[in-house]
């Protein structure tokens, strides 16, 4: 006999900001009868479970700096040395400047160099010694220079002194008997800014749903912890889950904004986030994640500025970004493995087999050449699809998932390079005739309500000391 089974579903409707009985009622959680269960959700939603940036500034005291004021300023040294750029060329008609070591004129954009001193373009074949000590020349500074070469047939082709050509000084030479000397450039400071961001929140508890009661059923917040059979206890875990996430989504897409005016009349400041701050980092869209492409990425940032012993950065991804990782030195070290018998181990416990086998493993860090290291960590904001719908059209997952976000966490000196921001925290509640503590026996009031409301505030953001040291894999998707 065939059974027809029926499968019945009641929709949850949604409230926000305040809770009623009349919400509690809607819902099914008013009941006469306590019942011996727990009201599970039916996904634990693994994107919340803990904030990454919070969990950065909470693992050391020297990851947080204490604000006094909203904004922070900083200052980071330039290069000392730098290639000089060709702003325009002054003779373009002559196509063999220099030849028969003739004098001839450069302009470039800034008086550095002094007589003496020996510079070149791209190609080291064509050394030219300073002759004539720059003057201003436009927006410009014009050297009198000559080849340092005894080839009399030698000139510099006009290409050299296209503009934007570059050409950097290599050291500096004089006869016998020279009064002159090199010149010697000193890095000059330059300041940086940030400003940190307010976040608010409420929540409203009416005295019936305080006081009364009315859950019968336990709740499972989104961690898997359960609360008891009073509301509050439950709402005031759920208040401060959003509002921790609230604040991690905050550190990571705030942007910075000073004009946009609250309903007091009053700006709205918020801070740059981290998305933001990598706007004037490294950037780089790919289409399919490999370990060459890993290694040019990161070379380029690390080249001639970071020393082989510090190369070892932390990228915050998502779920997929982690597959995609392991994909690309998955084929990378299939190449020289013929059997690795590690990743073959006993499966216990197994209803199929007594001598059933598991196989498998996860490549979650990469070694790269010239001691480049780099680590995976995982970023929960990049797996909620409740607010990434940009979907990779090959997984059906946010592309946001694929994102890798470098940072290399201390600066030449080793001091850090990446700070939260922690400002003024306050908490409290207004009270009316209810108050968190139970029924108001003739305390002063806040109102006339038979409520009370949860407020959270806080003044938090993040500081970047040196952007040019982090940067984003973004995957290719269209917007």
């Amino acid at each position: 006999m065939q059974a027809n089974l029926t499968t019945k579903f009641r929709t949850r409707p949604w409230h926000a900001n305040d809770t009623e009985m009349n919400h509690l009622a809607k819902a099914g959680l008013v009941t006469r009868e306590k019942l011996s269960r727990k009201l599970e959700r039916q996904f634990i939603s693994r994107n919340n479970q803990y904030n990454p940036m919070q969990a950065y500034g909470a693992a050391n005291p020297k990851n947080i700096k204490k604000m006094t004021q909203d904004v922070v300023e900083w200052e980071l040294m330039g290069a000392s040395d730098r290639p000089l750029v060709v702003v325009k060329d002054k003779t373009p008609a002559d196509v063999r400047k220099g030849i028969g070591k003739s004098l001839f004129e450069i302009t470039l954009d800034t008086n550095w160099w002094k007589v003496g001193d020996v510079i070149a373009p791209a190609n080291k074949k064509y050394l030219l010694r300073v002759q004539v000590a720059p003057y201003k020349d436009g927006k410009g500074y014009t050297y009198g220079v000559v080849f340092l070469e005894d080839d009399q047939s030698l000139y510099l082709p006009n290409d050299y002194l296209t503009v934007g050509s570059r050409f950097a000084k290599l050291y500096s030479t004089y006869g016998e008997g020279s009064d002159s000397a090199g010149s010697v450039h000193f890095a000059m400071p330059f300041s940086l800014r940030t400003q940190t961001s307010v976040i608010k929140k409420e929540y409203k508890i009416t005295g019936d749903a305080h006081l009364k009661g009315v859950l019968e059923i336990a709740l499972m917040d989104e961690t898997g912890k359960v609360h008891d059979s009073k509301w509050i206890n439950y709402a005031d875990a759920e208040f401060k889950a959003q509002f921790a996430r609230e604040k991690e989504m905050l550190m990571w897409y705030g942007r910075e904004s000073n004009t946009t005016m609250d309903t007091t009349g009053r700006p709205v400041r918020t801070g740059a986030g981290i998305e933001q701050l990598m706007e004037s980092g490294h950037l780089h869209y790919y289409n399919k994640l490999t370990s060459k492409l890993i290694q040019e990425y990161l070379m380029d940032i690390f080249y001639n500025r970071v020393g082989f012993n510090s190369r070892h950065v932390m990228a915050y991804t998502g779920e997929y970004g982690a597959l995609a990782l392991h994909a690309a030195l998955d084929n990378d070290a299939n190449k020289f493995l013929t059997m690795d018998t590690s990743i073959i181990n006993d499966a216990a416990g197994s209803e199929f087999n007594a001598n059933a086998k598991e196989f498998g493993r996860q490549f979650v860090r990469y070694r790269g050449p010239n001691g480049i290291i780099f680590d995976i960590a995982y970023n929960p904001c990049y797996d909620d699809t409740s607010k990434q719908w940009l979907l990779d059209p090959v997984t059906g997952k946010p592309a946001e998932s694929q994102k890798f976000t470098f940072f290399d966490l201390s600066d030449k000196s080793g001091a850090g390079n990446l700070y939260l921001l922690e400002g003024h925290k306050k908490s409290g509640y207004v009270s009316g005739l209810t108050t968190p503590y139970g029924v108001n026996t003739g305390e002063m009031m806040s109102n006339s309500e038979d409520a009370y409301t949860m407020v959270e505030y806080e003044e938090c953001g993040v500081q970047i000391v040196d952007v040019s040291r982090c940067g984003q894999m973004r995957l290719s998707v269209s917007a």
